[in-house]
Order: C-alpha cells, then structure tokens, then sequence
C-alpha cells in the first residue's frame, strides 16, 4: 500500500482533503493509502480519490480551499509550505493535486 507522508497532519474526517505534491508521482493513483507523519509516528487509513495535475500558480481555488493545511490555503501559504518541504520549488512548477478522504476506524 502506498504512502502519503505529511509535515503537517491537519486533516476532516467526513469530507475531501487536498494535499499538493510536487511532481507527477501521484498522478493517477487511486484506492487506499497509508498516511503518515514525516517521523512516521502517526499512522491514518485514507483513501486518493482523484488527482489532477497543474501548474503551481494555476492551481484553482476549489483546490486551495479543499487544501488540508489551513496555512496552505492561497497561494502564498501553499509556495511557503511546499517550500519547507521540497528543496527549491518554484511559481511554475508541476504539482499533483492529490484528493482524498480520512477513513474512518
């Protein structure tokens, strides 16, 4: 099963989440995940609904406010963060939008 790694583990149960991944790694990918945090301490069931790639400074706002870290939630926040998670991101670059869901236990 895969992995969906996260710094910042700020999730809703009961509705879509959204998290932005640099690249194209995610796309397609569909089913059950394994999501975790960074230090692998924290362990949720989830599930990638749909993904959709795109341009950073294209990426919609349907997308930004369906994003699962409040402080991601514009484009501003969303360049700050992924900057502290990927080394040299940059307005242009190609994300993954990555919808899922938090399944319940």
């Amino acid at each position: 099963m895969k992995r969906l790694l996260f710094k910042n583990m700020v999730f809703e149960k009961g509705v879509t989440n959204v998290t932005i991944r640099k690249g194209t790694k995610w796309d397609g990918e569909r089913g059950e995940v394994t999501i975790r945090e960074t230090d692998g301490i924290r362990l949720l069931k989830g599930e990638i609904i749909e993904t959709h790639v795109m341009r950073l400074c294209d990426i919609p706002m349907i997308i930004f406010s369906l994003e699962h870290d409040p402080k991601c939630r514009d484009l501003s926040g969303l360049f700050a963060g992924m900057n502290e998670v990927y080394p040299c991101v940059y307005w242009e670059e190609i994300v993954t939008a990555v919808l899922f869901n938090i399944k319940e236990d």
